[in-house]
């Protein structure tokens, strides 16, 4: 048997007997190997769930190319990122004489798709199969829904065309006009411009209209027909529009592409990928265009600036990316996401490891002195420096070859039990956000666990990682102790020759001996009490870090609820979903859907909200001294070297526009009349002697707050002075039944220019949040007049473009059916952002989406808390039996003195509260260096967010902290009372 086998088998011996130590290790690099588990298994796990969600919303796909010759689609496929490259062919509309809503959608719009593309797209079919060719053709169950004759089997006869739509001149609408046609409204997708005497190729999903005296829709065939058998009913794909001329129809094809063929090109990229995809894709296209192409798209098209900087035109819906599934791709191109998920990751795992390296450390810092001797015998024998550090390794990676299969399997447990906690959660998340999704599809997404053998072999290295740390110094120290010393147990005798110790006389003279004990040996047997110290703090520090840490995503939802100018209140919150603009949604749409939502006989209630936001407003002129003098004393803040006179003229002076000080920000919410007067009459406020006035009533809220970063000023002479808030009630100068004189700054679209407006209404008086609790809570950083739908309808008809700009209109509503086609249909309005129109209260309401958030951040840090807590309190009663075991000498001699029972928990009692004021101190200063830079980081992207301290989470731990101490001496110091010095003495060996 060799040298090292030999330490082996002596290390083993020695892990037996001291069974009770041995177990503490093993259990804390367990749990260790767990919560490893967990955070990479569990990062996937997450990940793949709402890459799950985001293929139920759109499809598996990243980007999409629209309307692409042979030549682009092979430079494209080219392209070394390219993973998956499918084929889309529209073949244009043809009629459709089985419709059941023939005045609405009498037309099927056909695609031809390749064989792998409809999984890419998500296309599901609920009745029948796939199309193998290009003569079987799936056909989408809205047709059905609204009463289409037509199942499968059937035949349809197609003969294909293209729309084009003819918008008439003035006059020659003014003849269709006077020849008895009528000039209806006509309805066109966001973003389509139609001018007088344009004729245009409508695109995809057009709406159906019908000639009129305005526009003339035309059908030009392509000379394509097919007799097409159904041999599919598939759900409605995501891409369908309410009102589209024509249903989806989807036949099979392959992914050749001929020299005359105009395809879609549907792409998936390899997902390691750095580059810039899509200013890949946008070059190719870009480059393929002539002159007058270019020229020509220029109108419609957006400026793309690639990685170097490069700008590229991008014709507006020419290439599409799936955002929301790049962005739950690791390396995709949302960077913003994936640097959230890793500092997660990177946050937890330095968390793990931090908690591991003390608990391994301690062990085999507490079992410093029992190793010594053994070593000690064994080197005096002829044993290494490297085979007494192998002692320590062998027993540290001998634990972790148990803990790694036993803790990776019970990590997967972890897993699926958090996941489980926290599904309700993410489901009511995702619900809310893919609205459009949940109605009208299925939406039932898997919750599976992600095993990636990659994140199995980082944690078998991370783990390994933080045992070999933690075993590095004891190892190397007890390598380094030569035989003599380590069996004599007088290591450390020269260092403490060098260093005095405090003799406390005070205590002495006093006669405190208890006091004195506890005192001097904590002070004294500094290598026994450092342990203790580490466990409390690690404890200590790391749950109040995780506090913090969770609490800060709180804090950060809370700001941005802030932020909101204002919240509705019961009166529209008590709906399911709301339809709404901010002005980017095409007002014929929103009239639309909101007319739709009136009439439909699926709602059971609605109320409407309406409010202008206006840069001005109220003329400074109407506001009292106090306003005045707050403002110049913020202006003074900015120009302190600004004479009174400068001051003024920034206030009152022509060229002060942009000044928000001179010209406070204003929101003017309309309200129903019923609810108008309602309000009123709550303030105490009487309205009719202004019934039948011109100039409308108007109440204004009497809460205003101004602050020093309301606005910034970028003149040589500005200095930016540290955020101050301001307070005023009734900041108006005026009395009831004054004329104000309103100065709107309004834009019309037709004539691209700005102009200014004035109207005259009444100062009706003030309202206070009491009055409109039921309707709105208000943040008072601007100040709010309500009007009513007849002061509203006056203003319009002398200022047509009020209103119309920007603006938040809602109408919130309830349904009374489960599988509402309202839904559905308004579900798939967006704006020219591509945002939905319409969206479910829990996300629209702000304070329901981060109860949300904030619940699943909480579950989490509960979870990793409790985990962390068994390492840390793993720790400490390992560290108190340590010491415990250290002292038996020291407790026989005090007991053979005459130390009682009272005196030996006393001087015990003593000796915890100065450990614990010692590690309190030290978790303190590591916590609230977190907490400063944790602040420091987040006002980096979020203005003016404030930490809130933990107190709850500061008392339990603190309690936590010190009941486990107390609870862990008392367990480990019970068998210590009947020690005599006799009984040590003939325990001694060598």
């Amino acid at each position: 048997m060799d040298n090292k086998k030999i330490i082996f088998q002596v290390t083993r011996t020695y892990m037996m007997k001291n069974r009770k130590r041995t177990l503490v290790t093993f259990l804390g690099i367990l749990v260790m190997v767990i919560l490893m588990t967990a955070v990479f298994i569990g990062k996937d796990t997450v990940m793949g769930y709402m890459k799950n969600v985001a293929v139920a919303y759109k499809g598996s796909w990243h980007y999409q190319v629209y309307d692409i010759g042979k030549e682009q689609a092979e430079q494209i496929k080219a392209l070394d990122f390219i993973d998956k490259f499918e084929v889309s062919k529209p073949l244009g509309y043809a009629e459709f004489p089985e419709s059941g809503n023939p005045d609405v959608t009498p037309y099927l719009e056909v695609k031809e798709y390749s064989e792998n593309l409809f999984e890419l797209m998500n296309i599901k079919v609920k009745e029948g199969r796939y199309p193998k060719n290009s003569d079987e053709v799936i056909i989408s169950e809205i047709a059905l829904n609204e009463g289409a004759d037509i199942k499968l089997g059937d035949t349809i006869e197609a003969d294909f065309f293209d729309r084009y739509i003819h918008a008439f001149t003035a006059e020659e609408s003014d003849a269709l006009i006077a020849e008895g046609k009528e000039a209806n409204s006509i309805m066109l997708p966001i973003g389509f411009q139609l001018r007088p005497g344009d004729l245009l190729k409508v695109p995809d999903h057009f709406p159906y209209n019908k000639n009129n005296a305005l526009i003339e829709m035309i059908h030009e065939p392509t000379g394509l027909s097919k007799t097409l058998t159904v041999v599919g009913i598939m759900e409605e794909p995501y891409y369908g529009l309410p009102g589209q001329g024509g249903y989806i129809a989807l036949t099979g094809t392959d992914n050749t592409v001929n020299d005359n063929d105009k395809i879609n090109a549907v792409l998936t990229i390899d997902q390691k990928t750095h580059k810039d995809c899509f200013g890949e894709i946008a070059k190719i296209l870009d480059t393929s265009k002539t002159p007058e192409e270019r020229e020509a798209a220029a109108g419609q098209s957006s400026n793309y600036f690639t990685e170097d900087d490069e700008l590229i035109p991008v014709e507006n819906g020419k290439i599409v990316s799936n955002d929301m599934l790049l962005a739950f791709t690791s390396n995709g191109q949302n960077d913003s996401l994936n640097f959230l998920v890793m500092f997660c990751q990177l946050f937890f795992v330095v968390l793990i490891t931090a908690a591991s390296l003390v608990l391994i450390y301690n062990v085999f810092s507490m079992s410093y002195q029992e190793r010594c001797r053994y070593l000690g015998m064994l080197s005096s024998v002829g044993a290494t420096r490297s085979q007494k550090r192998w002692s320590v390794y062998y027993e540290a990676f001998s634990l972790l070859a148990l803990a790694l299969p036993l803790g990776i399997c019970i990590g997967f447990i972890v897993v699926k039990v958090g996941m489980g906690l926290l599904y309700p959660y993410f489901s009511k998340l995702f619900g809310s956000l893919l609205l459009n999704v949940v109605m009208g599809r299925s939406f039932d997404i898997p919750n599976r666990i992600v095993i990636n053998p990659l994140n199995i072999l980082l944690v078998v290295i991370f783990s390994t990682a933080a045992v070999f740390i933690s075993a590095w110094i004891p190892a190397l120290k007890i390598s380094k102790i030569g035989p003599v010393e380590s069996i004599r147990g007088n290591e450390n005798s020269m260092k403490l020759k060098k260093k005095g110790y405090k003799s406390h006389l005070g205590l002495m003279l006093k006669g405190k001996a208890e006091k004195l004990m506890g005192t001097a040996s904590v002070e004294r047997n500094i290598s026994s009490t450092k342990g203790i110290i580490r466990s409390i703090t690690a404890f200590t520090a790391l749950t109040l870090i995780t506090a913090f840490a969770a609490g800060s995503i709180g804090d950060i939802l809370k700001s941005m609820e802030n932020e909101e100018s204002l919240i509705p209140g019961k009166v529209y919150t008590d709906c399911s979903y709301v339809f709404r603009t901010t002005g980017h949604l095409d007002e014929e749409w929103y009239l639309s859907g909101r007319e739709d939502i009136m009439t439909s006989d699926e709602v059971s209630k609605y109320v409407e909200m309406d409010v202008a936001y206006y840069d001005g407003g109220i003329p400074i002129k109407y506001y009292n001294e106090e306003y005045i003098g707050t403002a110049r004393q913020i202006l003074e803040k900015w120009f302190p070297n600004a004479t009174p006179e400068q001051i003024q003229e920034r206030l009152f002076g022509d060229d002060n526009f942009r000044n928000v000080y001179a010209h406070p920000w204003t929101d003017i919410i309309t309200l129903n009349d019923k609810d108008f007067n309602k309000i009123a009459d709550r303030a105490g406020i009487s309205l009719t002697k202004y019934e039948g006035s011109e100039t409308g009533p108007v109440l204004i809220y009497d809460s205003l707050k101004i602050s020093t970063q309301d606005c910034a000023f970028f003149d040589d002479d500005a200095q930016k002075p540290k955020y101050d808030e301001y307070f005023l009630k009734k900041p108006l100068s005026v009395n009831e039944g004054d004329t104000i004189e309103l100065e709107l700054t309004e834009y019309d679209e037709e004539q691209n220019e700005e102009y200014d407006f004035t109207v005259p209404v009444k100062f009706a008086g003030y309202i206070d949040a009491d009055a409109i609790k039921e309707y709105f809570t208000l943040n008072d950083n601007v100040t709010f007049i309500f009007i009513s739908e007849q002061t509203r309808d006056n203003i319009i008809l002398k200022d047509p473009e009020f209103g119309r700009n920007d603006i938040w209109k809602c109408v919130f509503f309830n349904v009374n059916t489960e599988d509402s086609q309202l839904i559905g249909k308004l579900s798939k309005i967006e704006d020219e952002y591509g945002q939905s129109a319409l969206q479910s209260m829990e996300f629209f309401d702000l304070k329901d989406f981060s109860e949300v958030v904030t619940t699943i951040a909480n579950i989490v840090a509960v979870c990793f808390t409790l985990m962390i807590a068994l390492i840390c309190l793993l720790n400490l009663y390992n560290s108190v039996m340590g010491r415990c075991l250290a002292r038996h000498k020291e407790m026989a001699v005090l007991h053979s003195m005459g130390m009682t029972k009272k005196q030996k928990n006393k001087m015990l009692f003593i000796e915890n509260i100065r450990l614990l004021i010692k590690s309190f101190i030290r978790s303190a200063l590591i916590t609230s260096g977190f907490a400063i830079c944790l602040y420091k980081l987040i006002n980096l992207h979020y203005e003016r967010v404030s930490i809130t301290i933990p107190v709850g989470g500061i008392i339990i731990t603190l309690l936590v902290s010190i009941t486990g101490l107390m609870a862990f001496t008392k367990i480990c110091y019970r068998h210590e009372n009947g020690i005599q010095i006799i009984d040590e003495i003939r325990k001694e060996s060598i």
